[in-house]
Parts: C-alpha cells; sequence; structure tokens
C-alpha cells in the first residue's frame, strides 16, 4: 500500500469515560484529557470485587467512552474514497463523523473499515467520534481491554480501487515430480465507485521473499460495473518451486495492480 495514502491518526485524541456529548463539547465544558493510541481504559480502573465477570474477567471492569479527533480532509480529495481503518476497538464500537452514524461494529478482536467517505465536509476540519462499550454481559476473555487499543489510520483509495485485504492467493494443485510444479490461483476484489464502468487490467506478481529467484507477472481484464465489485482470477503456474517448512520457512509474497 502506498505510505503516501495510509495516514496514521494514532496521536491525539480527546478521550472521556462516558458517551461523546455533543453540547458539553462546544462549550469545552467536558471533562477528559488528551491521549495517544494504542489506549486502554479498562487496565486504568483496577480490579474491582463487586466486578460483574468476576473471576473470568480478573476482576477488572469498564463501561462506555468516546475517543474525539478533529481531522481535516483536503478539497483535493474531491473524488476519492475515505476509510477509517481500525486495528482493533473493544468493544461494540460506534463511530460517527460530524454527528453522522456512520457504523457499529460489535466484534472487538478484529480489525475493521469505516467508509466515511459520504459524511466529510472537505476543505474543513471534521469530527471524528468512536464510542466504546465492553460493559456488555456475559463478557469473559479472562481480561478483553477496552477503548481502542490498536492503531486508527484513514485510507484515501481512488474511486477504482482494490479493495482492503482484497489480494488474496492459494494452491489449486502441487505435483511432486522430479521438479515439481505448482498451479496457484492469485485473486484481487476491485471496487467501482465511478458512475461508469471499466475495463480493467489487473497485474498479479509472485515475487521470492527469503531467497533469490525471479518474480513471476501475469495478466487478465475484467470489467467491473459502475458501484459494482468484481474478484479478478489469475493463474500462475510455478516451476519448481520452494516449499515452506518448519526447517526452511520459504515465502513467497503477492502483488497486485
Amino acid at each position: 500500500m502506498n505510505q503516501e495514502r495510509r495516514i496514521c491518526l494514532d496521536r491525539e485524541w480527546f478521550f472521556r469515560t462516558e458517551p461523546y456529548k455533543y453540547f458539553e463539547a462546544l462549550r469545552r465544558s467536558a471533562e477528559g484529557r488528551t491521549v495517544d493510541l494504542p489506549h486502554d481504559y479498562m487496565v486504568e480502573n483496577g480490579v474491582d470485587p463487586s466486578a460483574p465477570a468476576a473471576a473470568a474477567m480478573g476482576y477488572y471492569n469498564a463501561s462506555a467512552a468516546s475517543y474525539t479527533k478533529q481531522l481535516f480532509i483536503p478539497e483535493e480529495w474531491s473524488g476519492e474514497k475515505l476509510l477509517l481503518c481500525f486495528d482493533g476497538a473493544m468493544m461494540n464500537a460506534t463511530v460517527e463523523v460530524n454527528g453522522s452514524f456512520v457504523c457499529l461494529q460489535h466484534y472487538g478482536y478484529v480489525p475493521f473499515e469505516a467508509d466515511i467517505t459520504p459524511y466529510v465536509v472537505l476543505g474543513a476540519e471534521n469530527r471524528i467520534t468512536v464510542t466504546t462499550n465492553p460493559g456488555m454481559q456475559p463478557n469473559s476473555r479472562w481480561y478483553t481491554g477496552a477503548g481502542l487499543y490498536r492503531s486508527v489510520s484513514l485510507l484515501r483509495l481512488p474511486a477504482l480501487h482494490i479493495l482492503p485485504y482484497g489480494i488474496y492467493a492459494y494452491t489449486k494443485r502441487l505435483d511432486t515430480n522430479a521438479e515439481g510444479t505448482a498451479y496457484l490461483e492469485i485473486c484481487v476484489t476491485m471496487e467501482n465507485d465511478l458512475p461508469e464502468g471499466r475495463l480493467v487490467e489487473v497485474e498479479a506478481e509472485l515475487i521470492p521473499e527469503t531467497f533469490e529467484g525471479a518474480k513471476l507477472t501475469r495478466r487478465t481484464t475484467v470489467f467491473v460495473e459502475a458501484g459494482g465489485r468484481i474478484t479478478a482470477r489469475v493463474p500462475m503456474t510455478v516451476k519448481d518451486p520452494e516449499l515452506w517448512s518448519d526447517s526452511h520457512p520459504e515465502l513467497y509474497r503477492v502483488q497486485a495492480r
């Protein structure tokens, strides 16, 4: 991923141990403090013998809290898709932008994206608010933590783009003859936010990562409808592949454009 298109947002979130209240924030009377991510507010509370989950949660407890950040969106980003990428938010995370509901992510152990494109104002400061609530019971994973316990970033994508986590490769067949041949399929899922369909050439590369060797490049062409998604499937044949094992953990890297 082009690093210029992924912007780290870990610094300077306004944190308060209760849900965000807009009018209090306008008056700047809301109690809270500035924190950097990753941040876990459950551990700040200490243990409590009356915690609802008792020993199953290590006697820790936490209720709802909110994180707020002001983010300037330049006008020249017009036409791009903007995703807030959360590496982890514990849990029942509600994402709002400028007071508008964007999404709700219940599960706290997986990364997720929030499409904020329709909610931002170009050329202005935009208010991002994330509210988490790990207090719902039963909730017993010994210690879950609470809040934005992993990084948050802003991902800028062109209107026609490969989805985050949209590249997948697997071995369809492996022949173990004298030289050996691996038959792979590389799947590249794309999304088209343009008002018209596009014919797209997809190029996939298989690059030796842990050993010296030549990279393989294959291409295919697909049509992506306006507002649609499609997965391009690129077959690839590898002669005499370097196989992974615990004693020789050889790796290939897949790259697509």
